[in-house]
Parts: C-alpha cells; structure tokens; sequence
C-alpha cells in the first residue's frame, strides 16, 4: 500500500500549515495494528477500534442518530481508521469538525486511508485541540446551531477517563461559545447604547493605564465575595494599610461593615446593580468602571472614577474610537473578578492576593455569609438526584438583585449547571459549569503575564494553577504601611475630540440610511412582483438577489466602517444570516420568508438608528454644558 503517497495527499488537504506540520514531524511510539476483519480495522494496543463484523455499518448506524442538516455542526471525537468521519465528511450537509487528540491514531489513519477529497471541502475541519477546537466552532456557531460531539462505542472503552473528562470540557467548551453567541445577539444593542448614553460621565473619566505603575511592586488584595471572603475579614482588616485593596461590587458591603475600607471598587455590571452599595458611603473609594457599567455608576460621587475598557467585548472598541484610548492593555475575560485582577496588574502591585475567590460552593454556600447574595444556598434535591440553588430568604435576595423577576431568572440559570471543580486538596467540589471556565483562565493569566507573584488566599476553594497556595496573615505577614496616592488633581478632557467623533457617526449614518431607503423601494417591487403571479419569477429572484447584495453591503463593507450601526443591528443580522444559511434552494417559501425578515431587519436599522441619533444629539448638548 503505497502510505508515503497517501500521507501526503492527506496532509497537502489539510487547511492548517500548523497541523500538517506537527502530523508530518510526529513519531508513532504506541502500538497500533491495521487489521482486515470483515472490512480494515485498527487495533489500538489489541483492542479494535471498529465493529469486526461491519466498521462502515457502525458507522452508518451512528451517522443515522445524528442531525446533518444545512445548520448542523457534528464533532466526531476520535478517528479509528476514519470509517463515521469518512462517512459523515461525504453525506453531511452542515459542518463536521474531526477531533483526535491523540496523535498516534490520527498519523495512523492518514497514513493508510485517502481522505484528502473530504478534507478540501469547506464544511469539514480537523483538529487535535482545544484552541483550535474553540476557534473552528466561534467561527461557525451561531445562535441556534448547538454543537452535537459523536464518538465510537470503542473509544469510550478504551479512553474510559479521558473521555468523560473531555465531555465534560467540551461541554464547558461549547457552553461558552453558546453564551457569547447569545450575548452578541441579544446584548449588544443594550450594551451599545449604554455606551452612548454614558458618554457625557465617562468622557472625563481617567482611563486606567493613565495610572499604570503608581503602585509599582506594593501588595494588591483582589477581594471577590466568595464563601471564604468571611473567614479574612478580620485579617484583611489587620493589614487593610498595607496593601492596596481592589474589591469586586457584592464583597464592599462585607468590607465595610467589618470596618474595612478598599482603595478600588470594581464594577462593570450594565444592570442596575446600584443594591450591591445601597446605603454604604463611597465618597473615599475610587471606582473602576467600564464604558458600559449602568449609568446609575457612572453618576455616583466617588473619590474618583477611573475607567477598564476591556478589549475581550467589541462594543468597548467604540469607546476607544470615540475617546481615541489605547484599549490593548485591557484584556478580561468578562467577570468582574478578573478585571479587579487585571486592575491590580495595571497599577504595577507586586503581589497580587486573592481573597474570596473560591470558584466553588463552600458548606453549601455560594457567597460569603455577609455578603449582599448571602441568601444563596446549595442543596440537594432527594427526588431529583441533583444540587439545585435557592434563596433563603428570597424577598432580601430579590432586593438585592434588583426585583423577583430577576432574582428568579438568576435562580434558574443554575438549574442543571451544578459541575464540580478540583479543589486545592484535590477533592472534587460544587461549582457552576461556568466557574469552571473562569478558574482555567484565571490560571492561564499567570503565564500570560509572568514576572509577578499570585498568590490565592482561598485555602477550601478551587485549585487555580499559576497561583501559590498561601493563608493571607502568612501572605501579608511581612508587609508594611503603603502610602496611597491622592488621584484628585488628575483629569482627562478630550470633549471637542470625542464630539467630534459623535458628529461623525451620525454623519455616517445618512449614508445607510439611503441604502436601507433604496432596499425598502427593492422589497416593495419584490411584493408587487409577487401579488400578480403568486409565484417566484425571474424578476422577482433577481429582485432578490439586488436586495441581499445591498444588505451584504450594509452588514459587512459598512459595518466596518461604522462599528456603531454593526452592533445595534446584529441581532437581526444574525436572525437573517442564519436562515440564508439554512435555506438549501431559494423556492417560493424561501424566497417570502427572506423578503419578510430583511423587512424586519431595514425597519429596525431605522429605529435604532434614530434612537442613536437622539442619544448622540443629547451627548452633544451635555458635553458642550448646554444643560446639566
């Protein structure tokens, strides 16, 4: 069999240089066997990775379970000798992603077996891990299109511990990318516009970076309102002068009723969340803030407002275009708790302690006992067999939240979210799948940034790697007093630029708006076309095809060049996108349903676009002191 010839086919279709480049470089160490039952078959350590009396009809059974439409995305974890990846590369109609982490097998595979026709065609992608993986999926996951992960019977047999560990990342994996597919649909015209409606109390403002260093090598205490924050409190209070102390929005009441004053109170909320201070005096803490953070924030009276424009969410990057900020020092992950963290960075501290940052439910508690979501607590459901998240008192937790709306939605969010995470004992504790998440990228920040000592005071919480392990009185042992800065004579007064800029975007709007007008005057003689013959013409397709080339045009060549209308209109963008991708044939039923949705999408380009106006016109008025 001539296996050079059809390695090399494989690895020339491959579409990553880089993964060709480590299959090609590997060397196979574990003993693997083709074997000819009825059909090739692979032996991975004697064990057959295929049905030995039919690989290809396994594979078909397999294939038949599964949903391969147009907008189906199919993980197939593991290859064997390529039998259900094969298959499903060849009948599949979405996107089929192959996942082999083990490199051995998958060398093996391409060496004896020509994929190289299903590897060049656009829907179909290998990968061997998890970067890669999330990459491939962002780029092709929408808000409807769950990812489904099929593997062979054998596999699970032979990889028994791998494979439930890798279910359960894959899950955490493709839960993420479900929630920022959601957030991009649904937040980011409320984000956007919170932006602009925050404009004239954030434009002086002083972005964070405008402060880098003023703590250079002195102590920061990260405090998050974890279970444990209650157990250093009093320690926090011991050593409260000699370190800087930046706390996330539900720990400040904790802090303060135990006497305990931060230096930095971090919130990037854009929910009215103002409950998290209710009552409590601000006026000699400085406040973190985003550009986003809901407006009641931005119009507090803190000692000073100092501003994180984190890079990780576009509608940030309007800010920075408007502002005219750097905004690539501010990287997060979207949780306040690594913005506190990022912050600490930024300032220069040296260390950096984490207080209350658990990452996991402590004697059934999910916050501190003192802390404003106190109330919530973990218990387990006899008749279900499962942890569910209640509140004690649900009236005070629905105060603090906001309303017994909220507070109920938040309830059900944890339903069937309950995961464990390995804590630093290596015991498995309670947690929220997304926390999970949140503790490997937390871990991932001290590689990123290296040069400093982390430090994580949370001696029951979650093991966060990076992170030495360390009680805080033996953490802040040996520290002395800090002198902390006076920030009040700073300033940063850009408000002819940023006006400027704001006339620009409104400007700018005039130009989509004749696209949208022009659009509208297409669908209108599309719906004459059609109510004459009740039947999909040639005019009418061609009709069609003028109003999805000027639509193409509005969401990509304009949207980039005017971020602002990009981000208010996604959600209907996305809406539109994703049925043009599910529609295999533009038949008559197609044809009315693309007509109605880009109806929907120009009407409501129109109404975001005059309520951004209005908003722009008041920043204006306000920026210039016109009125208060």
């Amino acid at each position: 069999m001539p296996t050079e010839t059809i390695l090399g086919k494989n690895l020339n279709a491959l579409k990553s240089k880089y993964l060709k480049d480590i299959i090609l470089n590997h060397n196979i160490t574990a003993k693997i066997e083709v074997k000819n039952t009825n059909g090739y078959n692979l032996a991975y350590n004697g064990i057959l990775f295929h049905n030995a009396a039919s690989p290809l009809g396994e594979a078909k059974a397999i294939y038949e379970t599964m949903d391969t439409s147009l907008n189906s995305i199919n993980i197939i974890y593991g290859i064997g000798l390529g039998y259900l990846f094969q298959y499903t590369a060849i009948n599949s109609k979405g996107i089929v992603i192959l996942y082999e982490t083990n490199l051995d097998i998958l060398k093996t595979a391409f060496t004896f077996v020509d994929f190289s026709n299903e590897l060049v065609k656009n829907n179909v992608f290998v990968t061997t891990d998890k970067e890669s993986l999330n990459e491939i999926l962002r780029n092709n996951m929408g808000y409807d299109n769950f990812p489904a992960v099929s593997c062979l019977p054998s596999y699970k047999k032979i990889f028994e511990d791998d494979i439930a560990k890798e279910q359960k990342e894959l899950a955490v994996l493709i839960g993420g990318i479900t929630l920022d597919c959601n957030y991009t649909k649904n937040k980011y015209y409320p984000v956007t516009t919170s932006i602009l409606k925050n404009i004239p109390y954030i434009a002086n403002q002083i972005p964070l970076c405008n402060i880098r260093d003023c703590y250079k090598d002195i102590p920061a205490v990260v405090v998050s309102a974890g279970p444990t924050l209650h157990e250093n409190i009093q320690t926090l209070k011991k050593y409260q002068n000699n370190a800087i102390i930046i706390c996330v929005g539900p720990a400040y009441k904790s802090l303060v009723q135990a006497g305990v004053k931060p230096d930095f109170l971090c919130v990037i909320e854009d929910r009215n969340c103002t409950a998290q201070i209710r009552g409590l005096d601000i006026s000699d803490v400085n406040m973190i803030l985003e550009p986003y953070t809901n407006i009641n924030f931005q119009k507090m009276q803190p000692k000073k407002h100092f501003l994180h424009i984190s890079n990780n969410l576009p509608p940030n990057s309007i800010w920075a275009k408007i502002s005219g900020v750097n905004i690539d020092e501010y990287n997060s992950k979207g949780t306040v708790s690594y913005c506190a963290l990022n912050s600490a960075r930024i300032l220069g501290c040296n260390p950096i302690i984490l207080v209350g940052q658990d990452l996991a439910y402590i004697d059934k508690q999910l916050y501190s006992k003192d802390s404003i979501y106190g109330d919530l607590k973990l218990v387990f459901n006899d008749e279900t067999k499962q942890y569910e998240v209640i509140a004690e008192d649900m009236e005070r937790y629905a105060a603090a939240i906001s309303s017994i709306n909220v507070a109920q939605r938040r309830l059900a969010r944890y339903k069937g979210k309950i995961t464990t995470i390995k804590s630093i004992t290596g015991e498995l504790l309670p947690t929220e799948a997304v926390y999970t998440t949140f503790a490997a990228n937390i871990s991932k920040y001290t590689t990123r940034y290296p040069g400093k000592k982390y430090i994580n005071t949370s001696m029951k919480g979650a093991q966060l790697d990076g992170f030495e392990n360390m009680p805080l009185d033996k953490a802040l042992e040996n520290s002395t007093p800090v002198n902390k800065q006076d920030f009040s004579s700073l300033t940063f007064d850009k408000n002819d630029f940023i006006i400027s800029q704001l006339k620009e975007i409104k400007n700018s709007f005039n130009t989509a708006v004749n696209k949208i007008n022009a659009n509208q005057k297409l669908l209108s003689r599309f719906k004459t076309e059609y109510k004459r013959g009740k039947s999909l013409t040639k005019d009418m397709l061609t009709t069609l095809k003028k109003i999805i080339s000027n639509y193409t045009w509005l969401s990509i060549e304009y949207g980039q060049e005017n971020q602002v209308y990009d981000f208010i209109t996604k959600k209907e963008q996305m809406i539109f996108e994703t049925f043009l991708k599910k529609a295999e044939n533009i038949d008559l039923p197609a044809a009315l349903k693309i007509a109605e949705l880009q109806s929907e999408y120009l009407n409501q380009a129109l109404e975001k676009i005059s309520a951004v106006n209005e908003i722009i016109d008041n920043d204006i008025t306000m920026l210039k002191g016109e009125i208060e």
